[in-house]
């Protein structure tokens, strides 16, 4: 079930909120991710627990999830950073054996998959980011998935200010007062509505979906084919069991043996006009987490 939203971090907050984050808990987040991760625990009243990440596949893993989870812990936001899947094999059994919920933020992973399963039926809820620099877009947007009905309706609920318009969940039960123009609102919930007219661009790019990602898939073998053999950068890896969205392409620079800084690096790509980015999150979810980002 897909609960279409406003935003991708829409979708992140209102999974926190439906899995019921709140003071006094805790949610595991990958150091390397975009804030929005982070914030959308913040915002529910719990605490943030940075892991670090799988140094190939840049997410987290049972592994480097494991020495965070405590009895605090309710939840764990997986990113599946520049479109390659997690662990999830590992990280689904640990989030089973310590009964936290597992959120996937999967805003870079729209068409990707892990051992033959569809990111979006990996996690208790996947997230996903329809903004104009992702696979597809609705010029802005997101979606929160799940197989489980419970979360589905807590999803559908709070995305339009908690109101409940079916009957048989009224809590007033006077047939007197119960017209059709009544309803009532049991949670405090948000206006995170996307309109008609962003879902009908999104359904239009779905239905191109497939050639986009193989067009990716072809950009990212030309990069690794071009950079094969060079003692100065490490190319992504891919696992074998699972399929990259290709929503960045990611090197790793060997800063010792390079003359250049990375900035300079940035600097000269920029110049020659091939677009590059940097993945400095970690200092920003740090300082966003001691106060000095909050707004």
């Amino acid at each position: 079930m897909g609960i279409a939203v406003s935003s991708g971090t829409a979708a992140l907050h209102s999974a926190c909120i439906a899995a019921d984050l709140g003071e006094g808990d805790e949610a595991i987040v990958p150091t390397l991710t975009f804030s929005a991760t982070a914030a959308a625990v913040r915002l529910t009243g719990a605490e943030v627990q940075l892991a670090d990440i799988d140094p190939e596949t840049l997410g987290l893993s049972e592994a480097t999830a494991q020495p965070h989870v405590s009895s605090k812990t309710k939840a764990l936001l997986a990113v599946d950073f520049s479109g390659q899947p997690c662990d999830w094999d590992g990280l689904s059994q640990l989030c089973l054996d310590k009964e936290i919920v597992s959120i996937a933020d999967a805003a870079h992973a729209l068409g990707a998959s892990y051992s033959g399963r569809n990111v979006g039926s990996l996690a208790d809820m996947t997230c996903f980011s329809f903004h104009p620099v992702k696979a597809i877009t609705t010029a802005e947007g997101g979606m929160a998935v799940t197989a489980s009905e419970q979360l589905a309706h807590r999803l559908r609920k709070l995305r339009g200010h908690g109101i409940v318009r079916d009957g048989a969940e009224f809590l007033n039960s006077d047939e007197s007062e119960v017209g059709p123009w009544y309803y009532e609102i049991h949670d405090i919930g948000l206006n995170y509505r996307i309109s008609d007219v962003h879902c009908a661009l999104g359904l239009s790019q779905f239905q191109k979906l497939d050639g986009f990602i193989s067009r990716r898939e072809e950009l990212a073998a030309h990069y690794s084919e071009a950079f094969l053999g060079s003692d100065l950068l490490k190319t992504p890896v891919v696992k074998a069991d699972r399929k990259s969205a290709w929503h960045l392409y990611t090197v790793k620079l060997n800063l010792d043996a390079l003359a250049w800084s990375r900035g300079r690096i940035f600097e000269v790509l920029k110049r020659t006009r091939l677009g590059c980015s940097s993945a400095l999150y970690t200092s920003a979810l740090t300082a966003l987490l001691s106060g000095s980002l909050w707004v």
